[in-house]
């Protein structure tokens, strides 16, 4: 269980709302379902702008280094960005190691990915061919692996093909669902923020993958939802997007690159 923003903005002074409130959640976040607490495993950053690349992880809390956010918000600068504040699950390994954003190069292009969902690690192994210690490993790191294949075996590198073809593989072999600290199977979600940085510029893309789940606290947590407010666009948790509209940034609702059911899941794939 963890929280996302995706950004689009001019200039990240009008990033201090949205990453002052992601700092809040990390700390405390009133929409976890059962036992409200923090997200307090580790964070993650990655901000492309003009030719500059700028990614941080860390395995303190969001909360313990509000330094680091002054210092985001003072590169007045423009571009796209996508930002992770970690709850591990249970059993899943802590670190500097397992924040995200998970990076890599795919062809001419950088890769980012951060994901708030859970995923049958052990079938997933299997499938991307790992071999390790999956003790020592995160669901989201062989999640990326895979979709780092789905990519590469495109014929231009589409990232969007390569993103439905991930999410066609995990939804129809049933590998979207976590146990819980009961050891109790429960539906979950891809939910991502994927961050393309190339020659020629940046993107975000926003995999939604939330309405399927039918706990009414649990889909209000793992929903997704856009605002706007003066040169930025955002997409983010809804513990962060309430707190925002509560700060004068307003609903958006973006038209999406693709919109498609995979068995039972309704799949939605945004670019900012």
């Amino acid at each position: 269980m963890c929280r996302l923003l995706g950004f689009k903005t001019k200039t990240t002074r009008l990033l201090e709302k949205p990453l002052y409130y992601l700092l809040r959640a990390s700390r405390y976040d009133p929409l976890i379902p059962g036992s409200p607490g923090g997200h307090n495993h580790g964070w993650g950053i990655a901000f492309y702008n003009s030719n500059n690349l700028f990614y941080y992880r860390s395995s303190n809390p969001m909360y313990t280094e509000p330094k680091m956010v002054e210092l985001i918000t003072g590169m007045s600068s423009s571009g796209h960005g996508i930002v992770h504040i970690r709850r591990a699950g249970p059993n899943e390994p802590l670190g500097l190691v397992h924040a995200h954003p998970y990076v890599a190069q795919v062809n001419d292009t950088i890769l980012f990915l951060a994901h708030n969902g859970g995923l049958f690690k052990e079938k997933l192994a299997g499938i991307v061919g790992y071999k390790g210690d999956l003790d020592k490993v995160t669901d989201t790191f062989l999640y990326f692996k895979l979709l780092i294949s789905k990519v590469s075996e495109t014929s231009h590198g589409d990232i969007v093909e390569g993103i439905i073809s991930t999410v066609e593989e995990l939804v129809t072999r049933d590998l979207v669902k976590v146990k819980d600290a009961r050891g109790r199977i429960k539906d979950s979600t891809l939910n991502s923020l994927i961050l393309v940085v190339g020659n020629d510029g940046s993107r975000v893309f926003v995999l939604e993958d939330w309405e399927h789940i039918s706990d009414e606290q649990r889909k209000e947590y793992y929903a997704v939802h856009y605002s706007r407010y003066s040169d930025i666009i955002v997409a983010a948790s809804s513990t962060i997007h309430k707190w925002l509209i509560s700060e004068g940034f307003k609903t958006w609702k973006p038209g999406a690159l693709l919109e498609k059911y995979v068995s039972e899941h309704k799949i939605r794939i945004i670019e900012l």
